[in-house]
């Protein structure tokens, strides 16, 4: 496998990553609206600081999850 392939894999991979965790925060944002209590348990394989993807991006999938702690 050559650098570039591999590269191409990564960014593929977080994109889809970020969407599927996009998608659980959006579920968790209609049982939170619906005034249900939610506990996400998961495992994410991905922590904030962990690689040089997330300056690329701009956030981890962890804080995708959690959501902007200034939206009420």
């Amino acid at each position: 496998m050559d650098l570039l392939h591999s590269e191409r894999e990564s960014i593929k991979n977080r994109k889809m990553l970020f969407a599927e965790w996009r998608l659980v925060r959006r579920r968790v944002e209609e049982w939170i609206d619906d005034n249900k209590r939610v506990v996400v348990m998961c495992e994410i394989n991905e922590g904030a600081g962990l690689d040089y993807y997330e300056s690329n991006f701009g956030k981890s999938a962890v804080e995708l999850l959690l959501g902007d702690l200034f939206d009420n």
